[in-house]
């Protein structure tokens, strides 16, 4: 039931924020059921994906685009792929995404301190 209410949360790239406590209040608010302990479990055994991106924990669900279709006027998700990348897609000017999407590196580049 974690994995399928996972579906419901996720964005349209199959990203939500890696918030247990939220997770549970929204999918199980009357239960005593282990969330943190559920997606470790979908995680080891490939389902999701858990990463961190600045400072920002993410679950991917694995193959989310490949079994779901997001509506066309869904806003663009609004956190970065485990490689630091965001998803901007092309729209038409009715604001449906047209297909074209483009890749933008989001994670904040290292400084060189030479003091």
């Amino acid at each position: 039931m974690l994995f399928i209410g996972l579906w419901t949360l996720a964005d349209r790239e199959g990203r939500l924020e890696d918030r247990p406590q939220r997770i549970k209040m929204e999918l199980f608010p009357c239960d005593t059921e282990d969330v943190d302990l559920g997606l470790s479990t979908l995680c080891s055994t490939g389902f999701i994906v858990r990463y961190e991106v600045n400072n920002v924990k993410i679950i991917e669900v694995v193959n989310f685009l490949k079994h779901q279709t997001p509506h066309g006027t869904e806003k663009d998700s609004t956190l970065p792929s485990i490689d630091g990348t965001m998803t901007t897609h092309h729209r038409d000017s009715k604001g449906y995404a047209s297909g074209q999407k483009r890749l933008n590196n989001v994670i904040s580049p290292k400084t060189n301190d030479t003091s």
